[in-house]
């Protein structure tokens, strides 16, 4: 006979077990067992079967003996390859002990033969079950009561309603994988299926068929054999995962929490056993991974603990972990710096010393969370609801402070029609007194939502916390989850509209000190404030102090300049202030002060600017306001003396006329030179070749010599912006691509291309890396040809400013493909361009041209800088005085016309530096 030790899987019956042996690398091989001479009634396996009287109580005692024990087995015969054996346990038998307490009629046992001992037990199992009848035990102890099972069919969402927050008796019948259990009501006789909340194992999946023949009591390896015609495979150590668990809650009888219910009326709760948290064993254990979606229905230690087995099996590599890689990181994860400016609920600037000890600014994302999006006025779209509250909840929060951000994952981040950019998502805390997640707290008030993630996106390690956050804001029905309508915010906009701006101007200046916030800031001393007291936003410009202007649209700031706007971004963006409108000029920009708040006192933010050598006093100011002026002069004395900013000998060296003649910015050349213009993006921005004909002829034959020694074909060189490189270019003049001069002005090695500048032409173009080659330096011995110039002493709209696009048009009306005279004047203080007067057939310039046609004007300040360099004894002053002058006596005669730019009359800006 065969026999042997096994542990009892599963009871089916009050005579049917399932034995399972020793596991050898996967699930160990089962057996099916009958008590031999011995028949319990039958217990219901399936809608549509009866259940006899007492035949859960039958089941129930032996469970309650054998299940998860360790006994002996023998198989004493086989019937229709069903086996039929005794089961010992601690040296007693089963099967006695199943008839003495009458939980199973004694059945005969055919063909035995006389000596065999089964025939002895079987005596024995006769006498037992003699004796058990006449003592009314178990089965003999009346007619009994059969169970009347609901075995489909239950209102998941009526139950756990019903239930939940209190513990559930159950049975668990089955295990379809390792985290989806079929649970017997005990109280309620009715069957669920329950997930298990917050994890998911790999799929066994099972058919239809086979879960049949599960409940019909057939093994795993009974329904693999006797169904060949199932395709569905199980996932990667599902079998595991479901043997995992079968050993430790098969048959047992347990309590749940029933916690949560999907669309789909789905059940998810947590299995309660005194030797911990199943779902949290098969995470550690390699054998499951989080669901987000089911993980909102655990409390928060729960989850945390979750979360922290998992990422102990990740770094381990256990299981379905072993192919797992590290979201890499590149640099320091961990930044220490100060917030200067908030974009929306999940959105910051963050101001910290980079790698090579200089400030930094870079906006960063709050992760695995999502804010409602702030709108957009210039592409009408709408803030969503909620938005406006969560920024500002935001700025509140962390505005100004310093922060502890760190970095968990990045992103390509869609910019529209734009190249995407790579974004960074971080954890954000700051310290008061203790450190606190900022995005927990925002999601406690209701102001941001979880990102439901992929399953292989990286996400927070703080994401269980921020979901039990939401689900707080949930219940308690905060902001975006509350029923109230969302708050409407109507401020009037001035900063883009000024003669609006000039009608609003009485109301600003009646209203005296008005507490605001600053919203953008331009330059140093430019801002756009928020007066949310009075319900409007306009354009304000400090009126006792001037700060350089800052780099804008590619064009190169003054200097400190980009200084001074990042100073006041630093220390105003964002923030509360007192201001005071004094006046308004006549671009609508509100002229007035600015207070800041310090501790209990309140002072002047010019101050600050001037201590730091970032503006300089308006002279205007100081002859009006005596007593407020005197503070302001003592502050720009201390800057001067300590030699900050403006007055620091770099920047006194760089503002300080230069004896270079070729530097010299109000050089003048008396000799008229011939020209012609090579490239032109609009009015402000050219490029000339100034007497290059010969110098163009000899670079010509160089590159006619390298195409015929090369051909058109590239070469492999070190990409480097600034490199000096030859690239092709089709000028369609029937030569085809030829080589010419270029400079490598940017490139992208993912997508193979190039940005270079042709440094005899000023045009600029993206190749593909195939179409440029590097040569020998002699090719560079000449300098570019292509010179970028401005037209001197004046300022000229640009293609996205007003008139930009007419004043382009006259401008390569007059100019292209025309040979030119031209004058020119040193190098323009703002743009370091080549001041230039262009002639072309007519008497007067092409400077004039444009200044009279009401599409170019003069610098404001230039005829003074002028005079004094000409008194001076600054011999070039005189010729460029000359020009200027006569320049004004056109821009005059526009003013009065009413022409282009001059029609509402003085377009001029008293912000100018």
């Amino acid at each position: 006979a065969i026999s042997g030790v096994a542990t009892v899987k599963a009871v089916l019956s009050g005579d049917n077990v399932i034995l399972m042996g020793r596991p050898s690398g996967g699930p160990p091989p089962e057996m099916q067992l009958f008590l031999s001479g011995l028949i319990a009634p039958k217990i219901g396996r399936g809608q549509g079967t009866t259940e006899e009287p007492w035949a859960y109580e039958s089941r129930e005692f032996l469970r309650n003996l054998l299940i998860g024990k360790v006994v002996n087995f023998k198989i004493d015969y086989k019937v229709s390859q069903l086996n039929f054996g005794t089961i010992t346990l601690e040296n007693q038998s089963v099967n006695f002990s199943v008839a003495r307490e009458g939980w199973a009629k004694v059945k005969p046992i055919e063909n035995i033969k006389e000596g065999d001992p089964l025939a002895n037990e079987f005596e024995e199992l006769k006498k037992l079950g003699k004796e058990a009848e006449i003592g009314k035990k178990g089965i003999y102890s009346g007619p009994g009561n059969a169970r009347s099972i609901i075995w489909t069919g239950v209102k998941c969402s009526a139950l756990l309603a019903s239930a939940k927050g209190r513990e559930v008796l159950v049975i668990i019948e089955h295990v379809r994988d390792g985290s989806s259990l079929r649970c017997m009501l005990v109280n309620e006789s009715a069957m669920i299926t329950l997930g298990l909340a917050g994890v998911a194992c790999p799929r066994v999946n099972a058919p239809v068929a086979a879960a049949v023949s599960s409940a019909e009591g057939k093994t795993d390896l009974e329904r693999e054999n006797g169904n060949k015609n199932v395709e569905n495979q199980p996932e990667p150590f599902a079998l595991e995962a479901k043997y995992f668990v079968e050993m430790r809650l098969l048959n047992r009888k347990v309590k749940v929490l029933l916690q949560g219910c999907d669309k789909y009326d789905n059940l998810y709760g947590t299995v309660l056993h005194e030797k911990g948290n199943i779902a949290i064993e098969l995470v550690r254990n390699g054998l499951a991974k989080m669901t987000d979606w089911t993980s909102s229905f655990l409390p928060r230690d729960v989850a945390v603990s979750m979360r922290s087995a998992e990422n102990e099996a990740k770094r381990s590599k256990l299981k379905i972990w072993k192919d797992w890689t590290p979201h890499v990181i590149e640099g320091s994860k961990e930044i220490e710096g100060k917030i200067i400016e908030v974009h929306s609920g999940d959105q910051f600037t963050l101001l910290f010393t980079g790698q090579d000890n200089k400030k930094v600014e870079k906006r960063f994302a709050l992760a695995s969370v999502k804010a409602p999006r702030m709108g957009n006025p210039k592409r009408k779209i709408a803030d969503e609801p909620w938005s406006v509250e969560s920024r500002d909840y935001l700025v509140r929060k962390c505005i100004g402070k310093n922060v502890s951000a760190t970095i968990e994952y990045e992103r390509d981040v869609a910019q529209g029609e734009a190249d995407p950019i790579r974004r960074q998502f971080v954890t954000l805390e700051i310290q008061s007194p203790t450190y606190v997640n900022v995005a927990e707290e925002l999601l406690k008030e209701g102001l941001l939502t979880v990102v439901k993630h992929r399953p292989d996106e990286p996400k927070s390690p703080h994401y269980d916390i921020f979901v039990a956050a939401e689900q707080e804001a949930k219940l308690a029905k905060r902001s975006i989850f509350s029923d109230k309508t969302p708050p409407i915010h109507r401020t009037a906009d001035l900063s883009t509209d000024s003669k609006k701006a000039k009608q609003y101007f009485p109301h600003l200046k009646r209203a005296g000190t008005m507490k605001a916030i600053v919203e953008y800031v331009f330059s140093g001393s430019r801002f756009k404030v928020n007066a949310q007291g009075e319900n409007v936003a306009f354009m304000l410009a400090m009126n006792s102090v001037r700060c350089p202007n800052p780099s804008r649209d590619n064009r190169k700031g003054e200097p400190c300049g980009d200084e001074a706007k990042a100073f006041s971004r630093e220390n105003i963006l964002q923030r509360n202030v007192e201001v005071e409108v004094i006046d308004i000029d006549k671009n609508g920009i509100a002229l007035g002060t600015v207070k800041v708040k310090v501790g209990d006192s309140k002072h002047d933010y010019a101050i600050d600017l001037l201590k730091a050598g970032l503006a300089k006093c308006d002279e205007r100011f100081l002859e009006r306001k005596s007593i407020a002026g005197n503070v302001l002069v003592s502050a720009e004395n201390k800057a001067k003396k300590e030699k900050l900013g403006l007055y620091s000998d770099e920047i006194q060296t760089l503002l300080a006329p230069q004896k270079d003649d070729d530097s010299n910015e109000l050089l003048n050349s008396t000799e008229v030179k011939n020209c012609l213009l090579s490239d032109m993006i609009d009015a402000s921005e050219f490029h000339l070749q100034i007497d290059a004909a010969d110098k163009l002829k000899s670079v010509e034959d160089k590159m006619e010599t390298l195409k015929m020694n090369f051909g058109v074909e590239g070469a492999i060189m070190n990409l480097k912006v600034g490199a000096n490189c030859v690239a092709l270019f089709d000028a369609k003049d029937g030569k085809g691509e030829c080589w010419y001069r270029a400079k490598i002005a940017s490139f992208n090695q993912n997508e193979n291309s190039v940005k270079v500048q042709y440094i005899d032409h000023g045009n600029r173009a993206s190749i593909p890396i195939s179409k440029i080659r590097p040569v020998d330096r002699s090719f560079f011995d000449l300098p570019p040809l292509a010179k970028d110039c401005v037209l001197a002493f004046t300022r000229v709209p640009s293609l996205n400013d007003e008139w930009g696009s007419e004043a382009a048009s006259l401008l390569h009306q007059l100019t292209w493909g025309k040979r030119l005279k031209v004058k020119t004047f040193g190098k323009d203080q703002i743009t370091k361009k080549i001041n230039v007067v262009l002639f072309g057939d007519g008497k007067e310039s092409i400077n004039e041209v444009l200044v009279s046609e009401g599409l170019a004007r003069v610098s404001k300040k230039v005829e003074k800088s002028l005079e004094n360099a000409a008194k001076m004894g600054n011999g070039a002053a005189a010729p460029a005085l000359e020009v200027v002058r006569a320049l004004k006596k056109e821009q005059e005669k526009a003013h009065k016309g009413r022409v282009a730019m001059w029609r509402y009359g003085d377009c001029t800006s008293d912000d100018e530096f």
